[in-house]
């Protein structure tokens, strides 16, 4: 890089004077005091220029935002010019299968020097280009960009978006993202912030490919009937029911929104309890809930799970589900129990609901089984 070599050159200047200097000292070291102390003078000053030289060079380094060991044109700035960006969609548990993505909308705008962190709504974003998927489309970085720029992602109403895999197979050009209302429907969005600085500003034409993964909508989802739990005995029992969220075809997912359990105890909480929950799938476990997780409303007799969803209308706090080829079709929903009957004839029915939400942002309507535990 032009800059590294600059430091070498001052710092090569700077050995060969204090040598040069050091020399004459000692062959007139007899001359008078004065010109010692001009010589030490300029020793000095030679010192304070070399250091200073090397530590604005050192700055034009450190304030380069472009891609790390990326400097094509050697300037140290970041990128400006005209970028074509080439946008493309891929089925994350199917990627010969085209994705027929409708009402997509993918959007490029201007950072104008803002970071990701500074973003809070659509104002806070310079002017957009919009993007069709396999159309490549050019975008004009400017210098306020400083190499930065911002991407909207929607794949539409019947994909959901595979945001880790999204940012792993792009990670030379996506840096972050950020879960934001851009468009005003009071749902967010994933907004991604692309380092377009390692780009070479010499070049007339340079391109850059983003590949948006998702998974396919399966809206064809239910609930198992597991077999009820009679003769439990009296006093505290433990025991747990396992339902099955079934149906759901190979490579395609579902986004779990919800989950809660209806009692029908004359005085909730009597003669049964919930006591925890685990959503697990081919993935691992899903969700948990147990303890301060489960919330008890005794005026609807529900008790209410927090699995880490802070909006359970906001599709991207959901849950997803994906099922890969060859994978178990189901997700296992498996809810602990306590009971406390006082006599055989005593018995309690669960009912579970589980709520998903489609890729269209809008809530599906409750699956329930009921299942029976008795005394």
């Amino acid at each position: 890089m032009k800059i590294k070599a600059n430091i070498q050159r001052i710092g090569a200047f700077m050995t060969d004077g204090l040598v040069s200097l050091f020399k004459n000292l000692k062959l007139n070291s007899n001359k008078r005091g004065v010109s010692i102390l001009l010589a030490v003078a300029l020793i000095a000053l030679i010192v304070c220029a070399g250091l200073g030289s090397i530590w604005l060079a050192t700055q034009l380094l450190d304030s380069s935002s472009g891609t790390p060991g990326s400097d094509p044109d050697g300037d140290g700035l970041p990128f400006v010019g005209t970028l074509s960006i080439l946008i493309s969609e891929s089925n994350t548990l199917s990627p010969s299968t085209a994705v027929s993505s409708t009402s997509d909308d993918y959007n490029i705008y201007h950072s104008n020097g803002v970071t990701l962190a500074d973003v809070n709504d659509a104002s806070d974003l310079g002017g957009k280009v919009d993007y069709t998927i396999g159309t490549a489309t050019d975008f004009s970085v400017g210098s306020l960009d400083a190499g930065r720029l911002f991407m909207y992602v929607d794949p539409g109403t019947d994909y959901y978006l595979d945001v880790p895999e999204t940012q792993e197979k792009n990670i030379g050009i996506i840096s972050g993202y950020k879960k934001i209302d851009i468009d005003g429907d009071n749902y967010d969005e994933h907004l991604f912030e692309l380092d377009v600085s390692g780009f070479d500003s010499n070049l007339d034409s340079n391109s850059a490919q983003i590949t948006s993964y998702v998974y396919a909508e399966d809206t064809t989802i239910g609930l198992s009937s597991p077999a009820d739990q009679d003769s439990l005995g009296t006093g505290t029992q433990t025991g747990t029911i396992e339902w099955q969220i079934n149906t759901i075809s190979a490579e395609y997912a579902t986004c779990l929104a919800r989950v809660y359990v209806v009692s029908n105890d004359t005085t909730f909480g009597s003669q049964a309890d919930v006591t925890s929950l685990k959503v697990t799938s081919d993935y691992g476990e899903m969700a948990y809930a147990v303890g301060g997780d489960i919330i008890e409303d005794s005026g609807s007799k529900t008790w209410y799970f927090d699995i880490e969803v802070d909006n359970y209308r906001n599709l991207l706090d959901g849950i997803l589900l994906p099922r890969p080829t060859g994978g178990t079709s189901y997700f296992t929903v498996t809810v602990g129990y306590e009971t406390y009957f006082t006599n055989a004839a005593n018995a309690t029915s669960l009912t579970l609901y589980t709520v998903t939400i489609g890729a269209d942002e809008a809530l599906d309507a409750a699956d329930s089984d009921s299942v029976t535990v008795g005394g």
